[in-house]
């Protein structure tokens, strides 16, 4: 798919779906996705993959669907990813749509997922043609986690047969277990961690005075440690991250809402509009005011 942005062309996205008329997938087998796309003079890709949602979903209209999203990093021009499906987010304009909170939804729905999507932002800085184009998309389980239980009870089979032969093949077995153990605890623990502290993020964006210090400082968690999350679930700093949700905010509020510029600066979590109109114009290549007239 190739697009170009000329005289007429009012929209700053371009992108493809993919669904089964009447029918859903079931993705609950999977846990991961592969995707391998070509882009040219393109930034920004995401992933949204839309799944039943109990007491919200209408069959026949589409936005009522729980919409999971997912940046998928642009290294170069062809990108190849493998992405874990627990990265999933749910998008914050439909939360808002909705009148929902995400601690209350439950996990996804992945036996009925009706769509997935792929969106890639259009430059508005650039006159050359633009392209987006997907070999790839794959569902697959990824069986890391089977090969290492498969490896630590080899290990400890062994570790059962020597002890026939030698008592302190045992202690040396159940050392391994041990450390297998922890070890396996410990990534879970990072995980559980990582999602407190994402999900914090993502409810107390609008506030303006929210910083990394203020943070580490409420919920007493070290500044290398948020930073950290940040950087292996969206490799981005901590600013770029909050930057990135009050943007999308923002966004959403322009395209839907007639509330003006200034208003939404302040209610996405910026200290003033000018502030604002900067840093979504170094993003996004315009300025507010000049996406809202494109997307109308």
């Amino acid at each position: 798919m190739q697009f170009e942005l000329k005289e007429g062309f009012i929209s700053p996205y371009a992108g493809m779906s993919f669904f089964q008329k009447d029918a859903y997938w079931n993705l609950t087998p999977y846990n991961q996705i592969e995707i391998e796309v070509e882009l040219q003079n393109t930034k920004n890709l995401e992933l949204t993959l839309a799944t039943y949602q109990n007491g919200v979903t209408k069959e026949n209209q589409p936005l009522t669907f729980r919409h999971n999203v997912m940046e998928i990093p642009i290294l170069e021009n062809v990108t190849i990813c493998k992405l874990p499906l627990e990265r999933v987010q749910i998008a914050q304009w439909w939360l808002e749509k909705y009148k929902l909170r995400s601690t209350e939804l439950g996990p996804v729905n992945w036996e009925r997922t009706a769509s997935l999507s792929l969106v890639a932002k259009i430059r508005l800085d650039s006159t050359k043609p633009q392209s987006l184009k997907i070999n790839k998309v794959l569902f697959e389980k990824d069986l890391t986690a089977f090969y290492w239980i498969s490896i630590v009870l080899l290990l400890i089979w062994y570790t059962g047969v020597g002890f026939y032969y030698r008592s302190s093949f045992l202690d040396i077995g159940t050392l391994k277990k041990k450390e297998s153990r922890n070890a396996a605890e410990t990534k879970r623990a990072m995980k559980e961690e990582d999602a407190l502290l994402l999900d914090y993020l993502a409810k107390h964006y609008a506030n303006p005075d929210l910083t990394l210090g203020k943070m580490s400082e409420v919920l007493k968690v070290p500044e290398k440690t948020i930073s950290g999350a940040i950087k292996n679930n969206f490799d981005k700093s901590f600013k770029e991250h909050l930057n990135s949700i009050r943007l999308a905010e923002a966004k959403r509020m322009l395209r839907m809402e007639d509330k003006n510029v200034s208003e939404i600066a302040y209610q996405v979590g910026f200290s003033s509009p000018n502030h604002f109109n900067r840093t979504f114009k170094n993003v996004e290549g315009c300025t507010p005011t000049e996406f809202r007239s494109q997307s109308i």
